[in-house]
């Protein structure tokens, strides 16, 4: 049973608490009001409930995830996993709409650039030799109609191979 707290008082120094039973229907509307809808989700709060979620899919798909926001002077990486014998570096996108096009597609040359350089200092500062590495997009879509947000998972989206031969 769930219950509200409709009143507090306090009576020769102890605490009363009035209470109301609540259905289990009120309190889910409830959390869905406040917590989950997205239509009113900042920017910082889109991207933190975004890499939550990210984090959670990779992990039921097998990844084990070895570092969140990892930082250098390049730019940052959202996740560092490990797939099957292979250092996955993944970029999340989470967009509330599509009216600007698909969260894939915020991925521009430059940010990829900057990924690709931030994933090889990191090879570097861990000292990770000769090891296989690619580069993950986890696009998260959230829609008004549906309760869950869409996630789809590109491996290997992009790689390193002939982005850096005209710098």
């Amino acid at each position: 049973m769930y219950l509200r707290i409709t009143s507090l008082l306090r009576q020769r120094s102890r605490w009363v608490v009035f209470v109301q039973p609540l259905n289990i229907f009120f309190c889910i509307k409830m959390l869905w009001q406040r917590n989950i809808h997205v239509g009113k989700m900042g920017p910082k709060a889109l991207w933190i409930k975004g890499e939550g979620l990210a984090r959670k899919f990779l992990k039921k798909r097998g990844y084990k995830i070895l570092k969140r926001n990892y930082v250098s002077k390049s730019g940052e990486i959202d996740i560092v996993a490990f797939d099957k014998g292979i250092i996955v570096f993944v970029e999340v996108k989470a967009r509330i709409s599509e009216s600007y096009g698909s969260p894939v597609l915020a991925i521009t040359k430059g940010k990829k650039r900057k990924i690709i350089k931030t994933g090889l200092s990191y090879l570097m500062e861990n000292e990770i030799g000769n090891a296989s590495y690619r580069f993950d997009v986890v696009s998260i879509s959230y829609s008004k109609a549906a309760i869950d947000p869409t996630i789809e998972l590109f491996q290997g989206a992009f790689s390193s191979d002939g982005l850096f031969d005209h710098v």
